[in-house]
């Protein structure tokens, strides 16, 4: 009898468990899909908010925003290195690599200057402040890449769209969170 008891104990609580574990769960996907619907590229969204273990322990739409800004300064970061490594090819001619010298210094500025500050004015509840500074990124994305012009044709094309694509989605979610300061969620 007394083993039975315990066992039953013991039930109950891992059945408690799984009951709390959906219901958290169920929150987090509803606080995804609530987020990633007030962007232009919902599937995006929740691909990169899915990929990301950091998603698990999100709490409100601003820890959603602040690990799509990592994604974006990931992004950045892996577009940086592609132009720096391009930049030591010797077969690239002078005029795309002068061009190319001034995207990446569009890149650093992006990392170091704009994206630390979409993240001070995320962590200081500062929406407007998040919102122009993010608003930076991809129009610094779209001046690089605009430079090419014919004859000369963008070697980081894919990098841009990515990074466009990205920066696009965070821009949302920041721009909603400055538009409704008491998101529901």
């Amino acid at each position: 009898m007394e083993g039975s008891c315990k066992a039953l104990i013991i039930v109950s609580i891992v059945a408690h468990l799984i009951v709390v574990a959906n219901g958290e769960n169920a929150t987090l996907i509803l606080l995804i899909n609530q987020t990633c619907k007030q962007t232009n590229n919902y599937d995006l969204c929740v691909t990169t908010l899915n990929s990301d273990p950091k998603t698990g322990n999100a709490k409100d739409m601003r820890d959603l925003a602040t690990i799509m800004v990592s994604h974006v300064d990931d992004e950045a970061s892996k577009t940086r290195d592609h132009i720096s490594g391009l930049l030591k090819n010797r077969t690239i001619d002078k005029p795309t690599k002068k061009l190319l010298k001034a995207c990446i210094d569009r890149y650093n500025i992006i990392i170091i200057n704009w994206l630390k500050e979409v993240r001070e004015g995320l962590s200081y509840r500062d929406y407007g402040f998040a919102r122009d500074s993010m608003a930076a990124v991809p129009t610094n994305v779209e001046l690089c890449e605009r430079s090419f012009e014919a004859p000369i044709k963008s070697p980081i094309s894919a990098d841009s769209k990515a990074m466009d694509d990205l920066s696009n989605v965070a821009y949302d979610i920041v721009f909603y969170m400055f538009t409704h300061p008491s998101p529901p969620l």
